[in-house]
């Protein structure tokens, strides 16, 4: 189970669970757009993307669910 997945399926019922699983998503999420800004910068990635629009697509493509 992902830490998305975590923090969803805990919900209400499990306060500690989906706070540690949210802190986990914003670690992954703030590493990928770490690595994107990275890449922008090296030259090895197009400099007009968004990083946080691709943080976000690459998560929700890890987590099988994406909604525009």
């Amino acid at each position: 189970m992902s830490a998305a997945n975590a923090a969803i399926e805990a919900d209400d019922a499990h306060p500690a669970l989906r706070e540690t699983a949210l802190q986990l998503l914003n670690v992954l999420r703030g590493s990928i757009i770490h690595i994107l800004q990275k890449g922008i910068h090296y030259g090895q990635i197009k400099s007009d993307i968004d990083p946080d629009l691709y943080a976000t697509v690459i998560i929700a493509s890890l987590e099988g669910y994406y909604d525009e």
